[in-house]
C-alpha cells in the first residue's frame, strides 16, 4: 500500500508541470496558437522552397507557383 500511494504521489507530481505547458487564459492560448502558426509556416515555407529548387526546368517551377496561386484562392474562397 505504501509503495502504491508513493508511485501515486510521483505520478501526481510529475502532472502538474504538465498542466502548465497549456495555456490558462484567452490571452496565453492566442500566443501559443501564434508560436504553433508561426513555426507551422516557417516549416512549410521551408519545404516549398525546398520542392521549388529540386523542380528541373523554370517552366516546371512556374507551374508549382501557378498551382499555389490557384490553392490560395481556392482556400481563401472556401474560408469566406
Amino acid at each position: 500500500m505504501r509503495v502504491f500511494s508513493q508511485c501515486a504521489s510521483l505520478l501526481i507530481s510529475l502532472l502538474i508541470p504538465l498542466t502548465q505547458i497549456h495555456a490558462q487564459t484567452q490571452a496565453a492560448m492566442n500566443a501559443q496558437a501564434r508560436g504553433d502558426f508561426q513555426r507551422a509556416d516557417a516549416d512549410l515555407n521551408k519545404t516549398y522552397q525546398s520542392v521549388l529548387a529540386k523542380l528541373p526546368t523554370v517552366e516546371s517551377k512556374q507551374k508549382l507557383r501557378e498551382a499555389q496561386r490557384a490553392w490560395v484562392v481556392s482556400r481563401d474562397a472556401e474560408a469566406a
